[in-house]
């Protein structure tokens, strides 16, 4: 399923083929977390930005509320499988 409010996107990563390139992101220092404001709280996204000052315009930007929280330093991947499935 689609991570959209009110038709809009609040998971760049979603765009991601694979978690791989989630981790490129985030060490490159690309990727932000954000977070909604009560009681929506229980969500988040994330955002692709150069800078912390660009991911908060583009979260403002968006109109839903949401706050950044601060870079993504890594991203957890999911073991891999080996030979057939």
């Amino acid at each position: 399923m689609k991570p959209v409010c009110d038709g809009i996107l609040f998971c760049d990563s979603w765009r991601l083929k694979t978690f791989d390139d989630q981790a490129i992101m985030a060490a490159r220092g690309l990727l932000f977390m954000t977070e909604f404001p009560p009681p929506y709280d229980m969500f988040g996204g994330d955002i692709f930005a150069a800078s912390l000052a660009a991911a908060e315009e583009i979260a403002f930007g968006r109109g839903l509320g949401e706050k950044v929280v601060g870079p993504i330093t890594g991203v957890i991947l999911p073991p891999r499988r080996f030979g057939p499935l």
